[in-house]
């Protein structure tokens, strides 16, 4: 089952939000972002609550710019008792930030853009300019 939200509208969409689903797979497919989960996606409350019945989820992010923005928390530690900080990490970054653990915590969309948070043993911020996104829900 495919759903589409469109971020060039006059109203955002409230699309739903995989919170702590594992992400296996990060692609770019033509002009998208593809981000493939794990399976057994229903055991995480935040889509067993939407999609009871859902194996994975394949999320499609329609790029508007091929450019997109990413970082990675980096705190430098108590010596000096500074805070933490984001350092930016080249694109080609993301395809391998899937090999390990990698949570999806949330994301904030904006008019064509979305700002996504995930998780792997730091916090990982990725930016982009985006017009849609596809929800394809695998059963």
């Amino acid at each position: 089952m495919k759903e589409l939200y469109y971020l060039n509208q006059d109203v955002l969409p409230a699309m739903p939000v995989p919170h702590d689903c594992i992400i296996k797979s990060i692609a770019l497919e033509g002009e998208s972002l593809v981000f493939s989960f794990a399976d057994d996606i229903s055991r995480y409350d935040p889509v067993r609550h939407i999609r009871p019945d859902a194996k994975s989820l394949i999320i499609r992010y329609h790029l508007i710019d091929e450019v997109y923005s990413l970082y990675r928390f980096v705190n430098p530690g108590k010596i000096f008792f500074r805070e933490g900080a984001y350092k930016g990490l080249p694109q080609d970054a993301l395809f391998r930030l899937a090999d390990g653990k990698l949570e999806y915590l949330y994301h904030f969309v904006s008019y064509e853009s979305i700002i996504i948070k995930m998780y792997s043993e730091r916090e990982i911020i990725l930016d982009a300019d985006v017009d849609y996104v596809e929800y394809e829900w695998i059963y």
